[in-house]
C-alpha cells in the first residue's frame, strides 16, 4: 500500500519533466485569434511551405523581455517567419508591450485560455518551436532563447 503513493508521485514528476513534443513531430494544427482582428484566426497553417518559429510569450512574462532582442535578431533571418502566441494575455497588453519593444512577429495569435499551447505541450513560457516547411516541428526549447540557440536554428534553416 505504501507504494501507491510514491508510484502517482513518480509517475506525476515524470509527467511534469518529459520533453512536450517529440523531434519531427506534426505541430499541432491549433489557431488563434489574430491579435487586433479577433474574428480572424492565425496558425502555422497561414505559413505553410516555410520554417516557422512558433514563440509562445506574455506581456507579464519577464523572462520574454530578456528573449525579446533575440527574436528581434531572428526576425531578421532571411527564409524565417516568427509567429507569436501570446499565452494567457489579453489583446490590448501585447499590443502594448509590442509597441513598446517592437514586434519581430509576423502575426501574433492571442491564447487567452491557454487551450492552444496545452496542445503544444506548452507549461511555461517563454517557450519557442521551430516547425519545417513540412510542418513538423525540429527543434524545441523551453526558456529564454540564447546565442547558442540562434546558432542552432540559423543551422537548421541552411
Amino acid at each position: 500500500m505504501r507504494l501507491l503513493p510514491i508510484m502517482r508521485l513518480l509517475i506525476l514528476l515524470m509527467a511534469l519533466f518529459m520533453p512536450p513534443l517529440a523531434w519531427a513531430e506534426t505541430a499541432p494544427h491549433t489557431t488563434w485569434p489574430l491579435m487586433g482582428q479577433p474574428t480572424r484566426e492565425v496558425g502555422i497553417e497561414n505559413f505553410r511551405g516555410m520554417w516557422v518559429l512558433v514563440n509562445f510569450f506574455a506581456s507579464w512574462c519577464r523572462p520574454c523581455v530578456a528573449e525579446h532582442p533575440q527574436l528581434m535578431q531572428l526576425s531578421q533571418q532571411r527564409g524565417l517567419v516568427l509567429l507569436g502566441v501570446a499565452y494567457r494575455d489579453r489583446d490590448e497588453s501585447t499590443n502594448s508591450f509590442l509597441r513598446h519593444h517592437g514586434s519581430p512577429y509576423a502575426a501574433v495569435g492571442i491564447d487567452l485560455s491557454g487551450r492552444g499551447a496545452a496542445a503544444w505541450g506548452v507549461r511555461g513560457i517563454p517557450q519557442s518551436f521551430l516547425v519545417n516547411p513540412q510542418g513538423q516541428i525540429v527543434w524545441h526549447h523551453a526558456g529564454v532563447l540564447s546565442v547558442n540557440n540562434l546558432a542552432s536554428i540559423r543551422e537548421q534553416i541552411q
